[in-house]
């Protein structure tokens, strides 16, 4: 006769603590993508750097290296594109 009651709050408990894990989630997610974002930025700083310094040897390998950053910065936006509309038809809350 006790277990019902036990059953039924322990499932609201995880009905109401699943979207919190969901949400962080998501924002350990971003982070991490945001991180990467900026160690690529910086990067291509410093072969702009060199770009601007070098010989004609060093500007076509440092052109080559900032082509690779271009497709992974395009990569990294098209993912977030993607994400964004599986993000925003999530309901949190009452419906």
């Amino acid at each position: 006769m006790q277990a019902e009651p036990i059953a039924t709050i322990a499932h609201v408990i995880q009905l109401s603590v699943a979207p919190v894990f969901l949400l962080t989630g998501i924002a350990g997610l971003l982070n991490v993508l945001t991180g990467r974002l900026a160690r690529v930025i910086d990067r291509a700083r410093v072969i702009e750097r060199d770009v601007m310094s070098g010989d004609a040897a060093e500007e076509s390998a440092a052109h080559e290296r900032l082509r690779t950053l271009a497709v992974l910065i395009v990569g990294l936006v098209y993912f977030l594109r993607e994400i964004s509309p599986a993000t925003s038809s999530l309901r949190i809350g009452r419906q």
